[in-house]
């Protein structure tokens, strides 16, 4: 990659969009379970 140029910013964005579709799965998970009551015991 070259730095600072085009593709590394790409790079690094696609990195924290796939990062922050993660945490946005997660969080939906989280919330049906306890909207269910199906939430285990931590």
């Amino acid at each position: 990659l070259v730095a600072g140029g085009r593709v590394e910013l790409l790079y690094r964005q696609s990195m924290w969009e796939t990062i922050g579709g993660g945490t946005s799965e997660i969080m939906r998970s989280v919330v049906a379970k306890q909207t269910l009551g199906l939430a285990g015991r931590t």
